[in-house]
């Protein structure tokens, strides 16, 4: 008899931790007994199961998140998770064997009900949170969090998620996509004693793939600017466009060096009026696309994705790229390191040099057929195949 699986989540595709989330339920479907609940739904899948309708328990959570976030004022996305739940009675969660918690943040559910869980556990880390205190991403890292780190203060409110986090225990197994959050549980005070395991996302290679695109299926105030002889480059966000980590400024200062000839800035994402403003490259912004096939156009429509994020784990956006045989410019920093061969699917700048950024976005104009003819090739360790076969391992594993 197959395990029942049931997979937790803040969300099912606002950002790509949710996204990976649910290709991930998709993909397990085909083989697995699994469901998929989340807080905050937003795909019309009729499979995903969420709220049927809004309990005073989560309005309280939303609005205690919303109030400690203002009260910190940090440029760091930070989750507490200290308020008690009823996602998990919500979920049934009693009738599954196996509990797959992805982004669980913004009080999702409390610390101390991970802990009390009496059930087989995968934790799948999209960040650094579950290792630290309450910030999804830290820069520098605390002694107080890491076994090797550097003597920061850590705050008042960090040091109480932290000690919360001390009590985690049980059957937990632990699911990284980057071999970078790998690395970083090993050398964690919190999760070094958990297996862990990594497995990249997978990408949908019929979506996601290298073809043709008439103008005409493209919004019509765009097609001029795909039709001009330029270096076209994409830049793919959810986050908010002054998003510290997600490094548009540091884009924005490489573009307008002067140094990056006949280009256009394409950019999908939400922006603001006043930001706009704000922009000195030349750019013509796309909106925001939730459709994977608009986005799998401008993919093809465009010569390189640039991610220049000051930190990131495994973003979907570089994947779907080389997918698309498209070569990728970001730092060298995070599971981005996973994504790019520098200077064979694309170009790993020095962080954060301005001045390599732009170097790497020339020799990728330069170079730009061997890059694409690569990252196609290396796109195949993300395939639904390749990635289910990953999963039926790992699953076998635990059952023995």
């Amino acid at each position: 008899m197959k395990s029942k699986i049931l997979i937790i989540s803040w969300s099912d595709f606002f950002g790509g931790a949710a996204k990976s989330s649910y290709n991930l339920f998709k993909l397990l479907k085909k083989n697995f007994n699994v469901s998929f609940f989340v807080q905050k739904k937003l795909t019309k899948d009729i499979s995903v199961k969420t709220y049927k309708k809004t309990t005073f328990n989560l309005l309280l959570r939303r609005s205690f998140s919303f109030v400690i976030n203002k009260i910190r004022g940090s440029n760091n996305d930070l989750s507490h998770n200290l308020l008690e739940s009823d996602i998990l009675k919500e979920a049934e969660c009693e009738k599954y064997d196996l509990i797959n918690f992805h982004w669980i943040g913004g009080e999702t559910l409390s610390i101390n009900q991970i802990t009390n869980l009496k059930k087989k556990i995968i934790l799948t880390l999209h960040d650094m949170w579950l290792m630290v205190g309450a910030s999804h991403y830290l820069y520098n890292h605390p002694n107080k969090f890491f076994f090797k780190g550097e003597k920061l203060k850590i705050s008042f409110f960090d040091k109480i998620v932290w000690s919360k986090k001390l009590s985690l225990n049980g059957e937990i197994y632990i699911v990284t996509p980057s071999n970078w959050l790998k690395n970083l549980v090993k050398r964690s005070r919190l999760l070094n004693k958990f297996p862990v395991t990594v497995i990249p996302y997978s990408t949908n290679h019929n979506i996601f793939r290298p073809h043709l695109v008439k103008l005409n299926s493209i919004n019509k105030e765009y097609r001029p600017h795909f039709k001009k002889k330029i270096t076209k480059i994409l830049f793919v966000s959810a986050a908010r466009l002054n998003d510290y980590r997600k490094g548009f400024d540091l884009l924005d200062k490489a573009l307008r060096s002067n140094k990056i000839k006949n280009y256009k800035l394409f950019i999908v994402g939400k922006i603001k009026e006043k930001e706009k403003e704000n922009i000195n490259s030349n750019f013509v912004h796309l909106g925001e696309v939730y459709n994977q096939k608009l986005l799998s156009m401008y993919y093809n429509l465009c010569d390189l994705l640039v991610i220049p994020s000051r930190l990131d784990n495994l973003p979907n956006v570089g994947i779907e790229a080389h997918s698309c045989g498209k070569p990728v410019v970001s730092f060298k920093v995070g599971g981005l390191q996973d994504i790019i061969t520098h200077k064979k699917t694309g170009y790993l700048a020095k962080p954060y040099s301005i001045t390599d950024f732009v170097n790497g976005i020339n020799y990728t104009i330069k170079n730009k057929k061997k890059l694409s003819i690569n990252s196609l090739i290396k796109s195949k360790i993300w395939s639904e195949k390749n990635i289910n076969k990953q999963y039926n391992k790992f699953f076998k594993n635990i059952k023995s």
